[in-house]
C-alpha cells in the first residue's frame, strides 16, 4: 500500500510570503496608515448642501394660483423653451448639413450630435410644460363629469398651442437627425 507523501513547503518561501503580506500594510515611514480623518474627508463632511432653485425658464407660480394663471405660466414656459429651440436651430442646421454623410464618431458628426442634443433639451422643456398642461386638461375633464368645468376650455386651448410647438420642434429634430444619418 502506497501512501502519498506531501512535500512540505520550503520554510523560506513561507517567510517571504508573510513578510510581503505584512509589509503591504506599512506606509512609507514604515508604520501603519493613519486612521485619522484626512483634511479632504473633513471638508467633504462639513460641506453644506446647496438649495436647488427653480429650473431655468420656469415661471414660479404661487401655490394658490388659479388654473388660468398656471396655464398662462406653463404656456409662457413652453414659449420660452421654443424660443431657445429656435435660437439653437440655425447652428444645428448648419452643423448637421456639414456633417451629413460623415461616419459615426467623426469630429463633425460629434459636434453635430452635441448641437442636436441642445435642440432636444429645449424640446424637452416644452414637452415638460405640455405634460403639466395635459394633467390639467385631464383634471378638468374629470371635474366636468359631474358639473361644468370652466377651466376645461382654456386648458384645451393651451394644450393645442403648446402641442403645436412641440410637434414643430419634433419634426425639425427628426429631419436633422435623418440628415445626419445620411
Amino acid at each position: 500500500m502506497a501512501i502519498a507523501m506531501r512535500r512540505p513547503a520550503p520554510s523560506h518561501l513561507v517567510a517571504v510570503t508573510l513578510t510581503a503580506l505584512t509589509a503591504a500594510c506599512a506606509g512609507p515611514e514604515g508604520g501603519y496608515p493613519a486612521l485619522a480623518i484626512s483634511p479632504m474627508e473633513r471638508a467633504y463632511w462639513q460641506a453644506k448642501p446647496v438649495e436647488p432653485g427653480p429650473p431655468p425658464g420656469e415661471t414660479p407660480v404661487p401655490a394658490g394660483a388659479s388654473v388660468t394663471a398656471k396655464l398662462a405660466a406653463l404656456t409662457a414656459d413652453a414659449k420660452s423653451a421654443h424660443q431657445r429651440f429656435l435660437d439653437r436651430l440655425p447652428r444645428a442646421d448648419r452643423l448637421t448639413a456639414a456633417a451629413s454623410g460623415s461616419a459615426m464618431g467623426d469630429e463633425g458628426w460629434s459636434v453635430a450630435q452635441i448641437a442636436l442634443a441642445g435642440l432636444v433639451s429645449a424640446r424637452n422643456d416644452s414637452s415638460l410644460a405640455l405634460t403639466e398642461i395635459d394633467a390639467m386638461v385631464l383634471a378638468a375633464q374629470l371635474a366636468s363629469v359631474n358639473a361644468p368645468a370652466p377651466e376645461l376650455a382654456p386648458a384645451r386651448a393651451a394644450h393645442e398651442q403648446v402641442s403645436a410647438l412641440v410637434d414643430e420642434e419634433s419634426a425639425k429634430v427628426n429631419a436633422l437627425t435623418a440628415r445626419l444619418a445620411g
